[in-house]
Parts: C-alpha cells; sequence; structure tokens
C-alpha cells in the first residue's frame, strides 16, 4: 500500500509541475504585455 501511495504522489507532481510550468510562462507574457501597456499609459498621463 505504501509503495502504491508513493508512485502516485510521484505522477501527481511530475504532473502538477508540468502545469505550473505552463502557468509560469503564461504569467510571465502577461506580464510583459501589462509593463507596455502601463508604460504608454504613464507616458499619456
Amino acid at each position: 500500500m505504501n509503495s502504491y501511495k508513493i508512485n502516485n504522489d510521484g505522477v501527481l507532481r511530475s504532473q502538477s509541475s508540468g502545469v505550473t510550468r505552463e502557468e509560469r510562462r503564461r504569467k510571465t507574457k502577461n506580464r510583459r504585455r501589462r509593463r507596455k501597456f502601463f508604460d504608454r499609459a504613464l507616458i499619456r498621463t
């Protein structure tokens, strides 16, 4: 039972890490776009 639970945890961790990597990439792209948008807004004001 213990070995089975450990294997499941390992699989879940690998899947979660993959999702976090995609989310991080999306967040970085959004941050870059927001920075450009805010910079233009500050220049206008």
